[in-house]
Order: structure tokens, then sequence, then C-alpha cells
């Protein structure tokens, strides 16, 4: 079994700090196109349920 010193984690920590902020970086990054498509999507059902909705009140 590997076992790390203290000294080893202490110098790693950096390291690990990067790897984590880069990680969380790409994950807000990716969120952040979801949520701009789901937006997108958002806007573009409610255009086509306004269009919907006006052709069945003017039918009726």
């Amino acid at each position: 079994m590997n076992q790390l010193t203290i000294g080893q984690l202490i110098n790693a920590a950096p390291a690990v700090a990067k790897f984590e902020s880069k990680v969380a970086q790409e994950l807000i990054e990716a969120m952040t196109k979801s949520i701009e498509y789901l937006l997108e999507e958002n806007a573009e059902l409610r255009k086509n349920l306004n269009g919907t909705l006006s052709s069945t009140i003017l039918i009726n």
C-alpha cells in the first residue's frame, strides 16, 4: 500500500487544487452551455405554443 508523507501531501496540494479548479471550470462551462440550450429550446417551444394557441382561438 502506498502512503504519502505530510510533506508529499503538502507538495502535491497545489497540483491537486489546480486540477480540481480546472474540472470545476469545465463543469461550470458545460452547465452554462446546457442552460443556454434549454433557454433557447424553451423560447422556441413558447413561440410555437403561442402560434398554436392563436390558431386554436381563431378556429374556435
